[in-house]
């Protein structure tokens, strides 16, 4: 077993009746303790919340940290304020004499958990990899080992490279720009407005987790075929894998897409794609892109990944990974399978595919549904993703999609709303598209036209 529950309950519980102790302790477990150190995401979450209150230097007690976590939207989605209030009960004064050597237990476990992981990461890399097996074990086990050591010295990784200081330096005195691209993968959307915040006009890249919410037919299945048909025509190769329909339905509604609904989505799974060039021409795109789309039932990380790597070690790699949508998927089967909830499940499928994109080097854009909370409001946020508040904290870019005419009958007629939430690379702002209905497609916002003879009845008499 390489987790202590009581260790970790022991930690949370002493760190929440600080108030009443002194905090020098206290502040010294925050800067040595990472919520990853925690085997259980709920005591992780916990944990986190505890930290953030003292760094905005206020009074860690129960109170202070269930505002915290409802604030984060992890409170209610399989942590509730019963769990916190059960830490306290039994914390005593004189117990916080035993917090270092508690908190070193946990430690101790998160560096064996994360030797484990290292083994894990070279058994499947020379399952995958072309490359001879000492070359690929000497560079996982150097950059495991720096991490492993960086972790027990209580840097965590704080020490830039020699040689990294040293390119940048050569990028200063040749007047480039610090970063290099390389071979990042760059997949534009194809909505402009929204391209033009992601990435300073280059759309999504290599590592990007991005996060499309919506409620229920508001269209963010269309919107993702919208964005696969977009990259495709820029001779991007897109997997595309769908938890509910399957491929022939999902290309049936790129066909209505693409021809704006005059080949509808019955009339393309009834009578096939002779009716119109404009179909071929689609066709003939998909196939020479090598793009595919795939219905996984049940789909997990691990499978998403097998199928990316699959891809690679054959020499196509993806440019861009599809998934729709989150609530349909499973977590990635381990021993903590059995006693997850729907929060923590949440929780780990998006931790993992978040480290999927930045393994794989490419863009994942995931869909997610959103809560009902979220159908009461002009225009849902990130808090309002159904069952996890882990989607602020993991994802690279978060999206909400609202039709406002879905829930006010007054609110303008064919148009939709896409709030850019959360950009690591660029800023946030809310992007309004138009909407035709005919064939459930996204494009540019145009305003609706006035007519000519309109006359404001206020001046008429």
């Amino acid at each position: 077993m390489m987790h202590d529950r009581t260790a970790e309950e022991y930690v949370l519980r002493v760190a929440i009746k600080a108030r009443s102790l002194d905090l020098a302790p206290l502040l010294q477990e925050v800067d040595r303790l990472e919520a990853d150190d925690f085997y259980h995401p709920k005591n992780a979450a916990v944990w986190r919340a505890i930290c953030a209150v003292v760094r905005k230097d206020e009074t860690v007690d129960a109170g202070s940290v269930i505002l915290q976590l409802r604030d984060t939207g992890q409170l209610g989605a399989g942590l509730e304020s019963d769990y916190i209030y059960a830490l306290t009960a039994n914390a005593q004064p004189e117990s916080y004499r035993q917090l270092a050597r508690h908190g070193d237990t946990i430690r101790a476990m998160a560096f064996r958990r994360r030797s484990v992981l290292a083994c894990q990461l070279a058994t499947e890399e020379l399952g995958v990899r072309e490359n001879s097996s000492e070359e690929i074990m000497e560079r996982l086990v150097e950059t495991q080992l720096h991490e492993i050591q960086a972790y027990r010295d209580g840097t965590k990784g704080a020490h830039v490279s020699d040689d990294l200081l040293e390119t940048a330096l050569e990028r200063v005195d040749a007047g480039q720009p610090l970063y290099d691209p390389g071979d990042e993968k760059l997949v534009r959307t194809g909505y402009r407005d929204i391209d033009a915040l992601l990435s300073g006009g280059k759309g999504l890249r290599s590592g990007d987790l991005a996060v499309l919410g919506a409620l229920t037919s508001h269209g963010k299945t269309s919107f993702t075929i919208g964005l696969a048909i977009n990259a495709i025509r820029e001779g991007k190769r897109v997997l595309m894998i769908s938890t509910e329909l399957p491929p022939d339905q999902v290309l049936g509604r790129m066909v209505s897409y693409w021809t704006s609904g005059k080949v509808g989505i019955d009339q393309w799974l009834r009578e096939g794609y002779e009716h119109t060039d404009q179909v071929r021409y689609l066709l003939e795109t998909i196939q020479k892109s090598k793009s595919v789309i795939q219905q996984i039932k049940n789909a997990t990380p691990q499978s998403v990944q097998t199928m990316l790597r699959s891809a690679r070690v054959k020499g196509h790699e993806y440019d861009l990974c599809i998934i729709d949508f989150l609530n349909e998927m499973d977590p990635t089967p381990d021993s903590t399978t059995r006693e997850a909830n729907n929060h923590m499940r949440v929780t780990r499928i998006v931790r993992d595919l978040a480290g999927l994109a930045a393994t794989e080097k490419l863009p994942i854009l995931l869909c997610a549904q959103l809560n009902r909370e979220g159908a009461h409001q002009d225009t849902p946020s990130l808090h309002h993703f159904r069952e996890s508040g882990s989607i602020e904290e993991h994802a690279t870019i978060g999206m909400v999609l609202h039709r406002p005419e879905r829930n006010n009958p007054n609110a303008e007629k064919n148009m939709a709303i896409v709030k850019v939430a959360k950009n690591r690379n660029g800023p946030t702002a809310q992007v309004r598209l138009s909407f035709k209905p005919g064939g459930f497609r996204f494009d540019t916002y145009v305003p609706p036209t006035i007519p000519l003879n309109f006359r404001d009845p206020k001046e008429r008499r």
